[in-house]
């Protein structure tokens, strides 16, 4: 078949992977953390960077409404706090992502486990408990993963209209060009608003998960 390299690679590359974690969690085992441990510990570093990320973009707004004057003499000065701006919540939200990743690999782990050793219970009572509060994490964390994924929908545009304004910059040091962002200016105010919103949201909804975890 003239695929079948392909798929002896993609199956090895799952095997790896799969290889990876499993040694991953039972590296941790060992030091007395379960799977429910360890997701617990991701969800509430997520919700340390998501509040880390909320107050930087509440101070970026704050500098764009009063520091950001765009006066001629200190165009070189917007420009480099701009571009600061942008690499620390670029570099926030990286941090972000790959702590979303953890969450959603550990979390289909556990749910998977959690289902096949409650079905395993011979108490009816206990199994139905059990099952039922696996119900209510599942439900629970859906929730988490959506505010999760309307913050990130709202930050992907924030970023890209901060990183347009420190390359315009860049090569246009000038009133000109000051002006022309300034017309601009409002609609990343509204942008950046709606995104601490969604900030502020996920946040809540991680805290109400973890105690699922409890």
């Amino acid at each position: 078949m003239k695929n079948t390299p392909l798929r002896f690679a993609f199956l090895f590359l799952f095997l790896s992977l799969t290889s990876c974690q499993t040694a991953y969690y039972e590296f941790w085992e060992k030091l007395g953390l379960e799977k429910r441990d360890l997701l617990r510990d991701h969800v509430s570093k997520a919700t340390r960077e998501q509040g880390q990320l909320q107050e930087e973009f509440q101070d970026v707004l704050s500098r764009i409404r009063t520091e950001y004057q765009f006066e001629a003499g200190k165009l070189g000065e917007v420009y480099d706090r701009m571009k600061a701006d942008h690499e620390d919540a670029e570099g926030r939200y990286q941090q972000i992502r790959e702590r979303i990743d953890k969450i959603e690999t550990i979390s289909r782990d556990l749910f998977i486990e959690w289902k096949t050793e409650a079905e395993t219970i011979d108490s009816a009572r206990l199994r139905e408990d059990s099952l039922a509060k696996l119900k209510v994490s599942k439900g629970r964390y859906q929730k988490m993963k959506a505010s999760l994924d309307q913050m990130t929908k709202r930050l992907d545009p924030v970023l890209k209209k901060m990183k347009d304004y420190v390359l315009y910059l860049k090569h246009n040091l000038n009133a000109k060009s000051m002006n022309a962002i300034k017309l601009e200016a409002k609609s990343v105010e509204q942008q950046m608003k709606s995104l601490i919103q969604s900030l502020e949201k996920s946040i809540e909804e991680s805290a109400e998960f973890s105690k699922t975890l409890k």
